[in-house]
């Protein structure tokens, strides 16, 4: 991305915006020192809030934590027979998320067992290239005192991405000490597509060491997960 010209600016705090003679004028501060940057747009993408504070939900007595409806992996709430589900429980506030607890909340009200697994659930960035994520990153991992292996492979080695003219990109599995698959990221060409792997490899448990030995397709960019996981299986071919 910056070779594409894009700048970053990390631990930026935005302090103000106006209009200028040039379009829009940002004024930030990093580390104490005030800064400006002017542009003809400026896109604020700075989150939701939560809005509960509603008299139906304290009528009905639920419990409330940091703004969201506490439930379980069942949508349950601490009320008998109310269910939630959706941004107002907070967490990743995701359409593909929100969408499985409705059917989750839906199934369990009607009898029917099921949970949410929140350790698969992948978010995507639809950049140019893409960007996408599910489980737990390299770095939450050693936080939690998880011993992790990891698995990286380039695009820019795999067919078909230089048969796209998509070389720009990699795709990292995380794994525990056992090899089980507990984290990926993806960045490149049709990431949010196969990102589903990993998210399916996490949901099962599996270990690196079976995706290292399932047969993808070539080529394809599916192999970039393949050559990741065998990389932490030990038995990487091509880096």
């Amino acid at each position: 991305m910056k070779r594409k010209g894009i700048s970053f600016k990390l631990s930026a705090a935005v302090k103000q915006i106006k209009r200028s003679e040039d379009g829009l004028e940002t004024i930030y501060s990093i580390k104490d020192k005030t800064e400006s940057i002017s542009s003809e747009n400026v896109l604020l993408a700075i989150g939701r809030k939560l809005n509960s504070d509603s008299d139906w939900i304290k009528t009905l007595g639920l419990h409330i934590e940091n703004g969201a409806v506490v439930v379980n992996d069942r949508m349950e709430t601490n009320v008998d027979g109310v269910y939630a589900a959706g941004d107002i429980v907070g967490g990743k506030l995701l359409a593909h998320l929100a969408f499985m607890e409705g059917k989750t909340a839906a199934e369990n009200a009607l009898g029917i067992n099921n949970v949410i697994n929140y350790d698969a659930v992948p978010a995507c960035v639809y950049t140019n290239p893409e960007i996408a994520s599910v489980g737990i990153s390299e770095e939450e991992a050693i936080k939690r005192g998880i011993m992790v292996k990891t698995g990286k492979f380039n695009l820019r080695n795999n067919g078909r991405a230089l048969s796209l003219g998509e070389r720009e990109g990699f795709v990292k599995i995380i794994a525990d000490e056992n090899n089980t698959i507990i984290g990926g990221q993806i960045m490149g060409h049709s990431a949010s597509e196969i990102i589903s792997e990993v998210t399916l490899a996490i949901a099962l448990k599996a270990k690196a060491d079976l995706l290292a030995d399932m047969i993808h397709p070539h080529p394809s960019l599916s192999e970039a997960i393949w050559e990741a996981c065998a990389e932490i299986a030990g038995r990487s071919i091509h880096k």
